[in-house]
């Protein structure tokens, strides 16, 4: 029998009304700001611990990373694909990732990215009917997998979590941009 597949979403908008000039993010920017957190995700999404990059190839946008989420027992191996000007797409591989804290490499393993999708996550940057730049969380995973969240989850908290991660991303961006 095949393991039941959860999928939620958060979008929020990236500019809201209010937001001052000197803290507008371009769709740009933005994307400059989501491949900064494919490469170092701690600074913008809580629930990650820290993530050791394998690879990057940043002519082909691919990036093989371990990623060690708050209270996991290991690290989770991540192959990153991203397209200019919006969508990057995170898949988590089945038996990927090295054991312990930093997400080390496990013996053996390669730094290829290979293994079965265990689970997605697609950050798109959007826009709105009205032009407003929109950010997208999307997420796709096997109950009780790598996320950790099974059908026995209640709707709003993968919501929540969502987005809890898009508001953070933004916050980072907007953080950087000011930098």
């Amino acid at each position: 029998m095949s393991p039941t597949m959860l999928s939620w979403a958060a979008t929020l908008p990236v500019n809201p009304a209010g937001t001052p000039a000197s803290a507008v993010l371009s769709t740009d920017a933005l994307y400059a700001s989501l491949v900064d957190k494919a490469l170092d995700p701690a600074k913008y999404v809580a629930v990650i611990e820290s993530c050791a990059v394998l690879s990057h190839d940043a002519a082909a946008r691919v990036i093989v990373r371990d990623v060690v989420f708050r209270g996991a027992p290991r690290a989770i191996r991540e192959r990153v694909t991203y397209t200019a000007p919006s969508v990057f797409v995170f898949e988590q591989l089945a038996g990927g990732g090295g054991e312990g804290e930093g997400g080390k490499q496990e013996q053996g393993k390669g730094e290829e990215g290979e293994g079965e999708v265990v689970g997605t996550v697609f950050n798109i940057i959007s826009a709105g009917a009205d032009g407003e730049v929109l950010l997208t969380f999307a997420f796709r995973a096997q109950s009780g997998g790598p996320m950790g969240f099974t059908e026995l989850t209640p709707r709003d908290e993968l919501v929540a979590a969502a987005t809890a991660a898009v508001k953070g991303t933004i916050e980072a961006a907007r953080k950087s941009l000011a930098a």
